[in-house]
């Protein structure tokens, strides 16, 4: 037997497995540099993707022989595995490796590796995740010389790179997205999520593509091949809201920046939202991750987050964005040395003062304090999409734990609590743990509420009932609807019922993957409870 065949860990592919992929969908690179102090962007190409992870392709250490050598963590959360190697070690030059994998393909792999004598020392970082990737070298001769070099970059494939610009009145908000090669579909890009765009249509020389969950959908037409004007439509309310925007190709960031940065924000900070006088109205804290000029990360409330907000630090100023398929966000800010002092804006409809005290400690309240229940009698009765009447007293739910969730279609924080009860669902059986949601919609057609009810199932492959709980739906009207709780401040809020449908746990928001951490200790949380239940 060939002992350098055997593995320490089965069934996790190898970095040039990753790279023969990309080559067999000839996917190209758009990828920029920073030389010295500058930001060097460069024009989408094609690469062989095994020499552009030539640096670090060859580096396993998933091999028996180094059985002696790491430290072995193996673990899953629904069909996600990770696999980290930790070096025992300072005296391996390959420090770690960390696989991620999502039904067995890997969405994020990363390496890092150091070598040292008396007279040098060099260092190299590689990371890819959901399609973008980094190489960061350090490399030093004692009193010869000192050389950096960072590459950053992103596979796409089967399609394009294009930067959009809305208009929000007064701003621009930009952000990416790659479009299909047949116009067929486009995914916008926040940081390592991709929000598809799938429903096509056409009518001439116009491009209608809905959103894949929500109600809104991009309509452009073509000015050249690297160049389209249009509107994004957002339906979720009786009038919809249009912004205008324009997108050119293989541009290959969202805000350019010349420079690297001399601060870095990589952390948490204390963050204040103003009302329209300039009095403090909700204080939230701010987690950002900063890796040269590009910055992502998320703003935390105490009722939820505000997904994946990706931006670069220019000069004295932040600037950060999403457009999460339901909303567009745009945060901007002068930096000071110890704050952040901006604007945000959401849409063309709404602006407000913000600021952050940097690296200041800030709690937010426990989120299963903010909802109380004013009875012990927890029972209701609605329509789902197709009419039929459900109610927590009918006979499919007796005796039986059940989570219940206060949604609504049009949220984005509500459709990442969906998929995070999918995957308990399906983990857990509908045999031994039940989910119904309530759907609170914003609009006064039924009709349509229904159709958005069956998008939003179709969309993360649902087969828990979703109720159409009211239409033209405020927080106050939700409140009155559910009498048993205190009332309802955020969408959504989650119920868990034990076998005797009494509340056990009142979860009022949702912190959603963009908070990293804070997610993974909520899954974890909850994933525990859920399991006590059965």
């Amino acid at each position: 037997m060939n002992r350098k065949r055997e593995k320490l860990v089965g069934h996790i592919p190898d970095l040039a497995k990753l790279a023969d992929s990309l080559n067999a969908k000839g996917a190209i690179a758009v990828k920029w540099a920073v030389n010295g102090s500058q930001v060097v962007y460069a024009k989408p190409i094609e690469v062989d993707w095994r020499k552009e992870f030539e640096a670090v392709l060859k580096d396993s250490v998933n091999d028996v022989r180094y059985k002696e050598s790491y430290d072995i963590s193996d673990s899953k959360s629904g069909q996600v595995r990770t696999v980290i190697f930790s070096a025992k070690s300072d005296a391996q030059e390959i420090q770690s490796t960390r696989v991620v994998l999502d039904n067995g393909v890997i969405i994020e792999y990363e390496v890092q590796k150091s070598r040292s004598t008396f007279f040098s020392s060099s260092s190299t970082i590689f990371r890819f995740r959901n399609g973008s990737y980094e190489l960061e070298t350090d490399q030093k001769i004692t009193g010869v010389f000192n050389q950096r070099q960072f590459i950053a970059g992103r596979a796409v494939s089967n399609g394009s790179l294009w930067r959009g610009v809305l208009d929000l009145g007064g701003a621009v908000l930009p952000f990416q997205f790659i479009l299909a090669d047949d116009n067929s579909g486009l995914s916008v890009i926040n940081g390592t999520e991709f929000i598809g765009f799938n429903d096509l249509q056409s009518s001439g020389d116009s491009v209608f593509l809905a959103s894949d969950y929500f109600n809104t959908r991009f309509e452009f037409v073509f000015q050249s091949d690297s160049a389209l004007t249009g509107r994004w439509v957002n339906n979720h309310y009786d009038d919809p809201r249009v912004l205008s925007f324009t997108a050119a190709r293989s541009i290959p960031y969202r805000f350019a920046a010349n420079s690297v940065p001399s601060k870095n924000l990589s952390g948490s900070h204390k963050a204040v939202f103003y009302t329209s006088d300039g009095v403090v109205g909700d204080s939230t804290v701010l987690m950002l991750n900063q890796r040269g000029h590009i910055v992502e990360g998320s703003f935390l409330t105490e009722t939820g987050d505000y997904r994946f907000l990706e931006g670069v630090i220019r000069n004295d100023s932040l600037y950060l964005s999403t457009m999460d398929g339901s909303h567009a966000f745009l945060f901007t800010a002068k930096i000071t040395s110890d704050s952040l002092v901006g604007e945000f804006r959401s849409g063309s409809h709404w602006r407000q003062g913000w600021s952050a005290e940097l690296f200041k400690e800030y709690k937010l309240t426990d989120p299963a304090t903010l909802t109380t229940n004013t009875t012990d009698q927890v029972d209701f009765a609605f329509p789902d999409e197709n009419g039929q009447v459900i109610s927590l007293s009918d006979s499919a739910y007796h005796n039986m734990p059940v989570i219940i969730s206060v949604m609504g279609t049009w949220c984005p924080n509500c459709l990442d609590e969906a998929v995070f009860l999918k995957e308990k669902q399906d983990e857990f059986s509908q045999t031994d743990l039940k989910i119904i949601a309530l759907d609170f919609e914003l609009i006064s057609d039924s009709t349509q509420a229904r159709k958005n009810i069956r998008k939003f199932k179709t969309s993360i492959g649902a087969d828990f009932p979703v109720l159409l709980a009211s239409l033209k739906s405020t927080k106050t009207k939700a409140g009155q609807t559910l009498p048993f709780l205190s009332g309802i401040t955020s969408y959504p809020t989650m119920i868990v019922l034990d076998h005797k449908h009494e509340i056990v746990k009142i979860h009022t928001g949702f912190t959603g993957p963009a908070t990293g951490a804070v997610y993974d200790e909520f899954y974890k949380e909850y994933s525990a409870l859920f399991n006590s239940l059965l």
